[in-house]
């Protein structure tokens, strides 16, 4: 099995699951740290899937694998570890335990109706993909970080549940390829700095980070 590791896009996608690890270690105690990374972790997932179709020779045991491996982590960095921030947030609250459980089970849902249904015809997706829920909620903390805690605990509850009925919406996205993974990058990097520097505020104000 750790030889279908031996792959470029296998190996990135692996990469991004740890990532995605340090980002839940993170949730506990630093969330601007946590999604910070976990923007980091979807970027794997993007980068992954665009090594894979520039690789013109490639074992097929490791595609195989590569695409069940892809979908658990579009899982975990999608579903589970913005569930566990909701709950950091919630203290825990029965509304947070509701909206992190929406937000899991509808994001399995829509990853499970992909994998069987793929694309439409029109080449987008079923509902909002699960990468779109690092970046919205990168601006959801920055909007929210001067807040009070009962605001922000609201705030990020109301966005989990949004984020799960997107999840099984009727939009349809154009998926992230070519270069969409470089704007991708580009918010990214501009993301995280601004996420270092309300970090660095909110410290410097006796807030928790």
């Amino acid at each position: 099995m750790l030889r279908l590791l031996w792959d470029w896009p296998n190996a990135i996608t692996a990469t991004g699951l740890a990532v995605a690890v340090l980002a839940l270690n993170a949730a506990r105690h630093d969330r601007f740290l946590s999604v910070l990374l976990l923007l980091w972790a979807v970027m794997c997932d993007h980068l992954d899937g665009t090594v894979a179709k520039k690789l013109k020779a490639r074992h097929p045991g490791a595609a195989k694998i590569g695409g069940d491996l892809d979908s658990f982590a579009d899982m975990v960095t999608g579903g589970v570890v913005p569930a566990f921030l909701v709950l950091s947030y919630g203290r825990p609250h029965v509304f947070a335990l509701v909206a992190a459980a929406l937000l899991v089970v509808c994001a399995g849902l829509r990853l499970a109706y992909f994998n069987n249904f793929g694309l439409t015809d029109a080449g987008r997706f079923h509902g909002m993909p699960m990468t779109y829920n690092a970046p919205l909620l990168s601006l959801l903390l920055v909007a929210t970080s001067m807040a009070s805690p009962n605001a922000q605990a609201l705030s990020w509850c109301i966005a989990a549940t949004l984020m799960a009925a997107l999840h099984v919406s009727d939009v349809r996205p154009r998926p992230i390829r070519g270069v969409g993974v470089l704007y991708y990058l580009v918010f990214a990097v501009v993301a995280s700095v601004l996420l270092l520097y309300v970090r660095s505020i909110s410290i410097m104000q006796g807030q928790p980070a």
